[in-house]
């Protein structure tokens, strides 16, 4: 991962599914021990509407969503984890942790850009 990758444009279309799969950490600071490498874990899931972003875009309002839409009602441990996955999307925005990307859309709208 690098500075380009981060700039990426990635088109989900409304059938499309974005995944994000952790590789190593890449920094000693990198506090999102909790999630393993190589899992797939959501950023974006299919939605009503066509939405296109960078890839640091995607990144950064899917840790914006988990932070600030939490339910009151949502047990302790469950917010805890949405925190720290919020933490691992921001380390990878942040190329403290190498990740991967997937994109996957049953009617072929969606697309990687240069």
């Amino acid at each position: 991962n690098d500075m380009r990758g981060l700039t990426r444009v990635v088109h989900k279309g409304r059938d499309g599914s974005i995944f994000l799969i952790p590789r190593e950490p890449l920094a000693e600071d990198c506090g999102a021990d909790a999630f393993g490498a190589n899992e797939e874990h959501d950023v974006a899931r299919p939605s009503r509407h066509d939405t296109t972003r960078s890839v640091a875009g995607w990144l950064s309002a899917a840790a914006r969503d988990l932070r600030h839409n939490l339910p009151d009602a949502l047990p302790a441990a469950a917010k805890a984890e949405a925190v720290a996955y919020a933490r691992l999307l921001e380390d990878c925005c942040a190329l403290r942790r190498a990740f991967v990307l997937r994109l996957r859309d049953p009617s072929g709208e969606s697309w990687v850009g240069g």
